[in-house]
């Protein structure tokens, strides 16, 4: 992984020892992930947008669901 982008990456955690820790060993266990066993990465990578467009979906829904009730309740007050 290019340096400046691994100092990118670990900027934000870099407050005290323990993290910068930390999170070097996470970024070099995802780059090695990633070079050697590229095919499990996609999967994690696929399992991870599976799961984060279930969430945004079941959102969506509850919001709509929401504003449906409101305009209902709204124009059942009115009348």
């Amino acid at each position: 992984m290019p340096r400046s982008l691994e100092r990118a990456l670990l900027k934000p955690h870099s407050d005290t020892l323990f993290r910068r820790m930390t999170s070097a060993a996470m970024l070099r266990s995802a780059s090695v992930l990633i070079r050697k066993h590229p095919r499990a990465a996609a999967h994690v990578v696929g399992a991870g947008l599976l799961q984060a467009s279930r969430v945004g979906l079941t959102e969506a829904k509850d919001a709509v669901i929401d504003t449906a009730k409101a305009g209902v309740h709204a124009l059942v007050t009115k009348g």
